[in-house]
């Protein structure tokens, strides 16, 4: 009988042979497996890392909601606006991109540990 963690849907892909630690995953605790399976799950036939699109994506609606917010506020100086109370300017003042970037940061240490900090484009985030 199989138990649940070997039933996911896992092919380590080539970031886990980069940031993988001297010796073997059998010693890492369940909590830990199952964060590296999110962090590692790929697309079927591909070689595409399915939280990299996730993250990705949160970056792209990060960006658009800057220009936006820009513009918007530069529309507010331009007329002349006291009180200029946008949507956009309630998302970026939000705490929720900093959050998900916390989030991504914190699971990937908490799964490659000190190897993380080893590898020059880990030390961007």
């Amino acid at each position: 009988r199989t138990s649940s963690l070997e039933r996911l849907p896992y092919t380590p892909g080539p970031s886990s042979k980069v940031q993988e630690e001297p010796g073997s995953r059998d010693d890492w605790g369940r909590l830990r497996l199952v964060s590296a399976v999110i962090l590692e799950a790929m697309l079927p036939g591909t070689h595409t890392v399915i939280f990299d699109i996730a993250i990705s994506t949160v970056i792209s609606f990060n960006m658009l909601a800057m220009v936006f917010d820009i513009d918007d506020r530069a529309k507010c100086i331009t007329d002349g606006t006291e009180n200029c109370d946008t949507f956009w300017i309630g998302v970026n003042d939000s705490w929720v991109f900093l959050a998900i970037y916390a989030c991504e940061l914190v699971l990937r240490m908490f799964v490659y540990r000190r190897v993380f900090l080893v590898h020059a484009s880990n030390w961007m985030d």
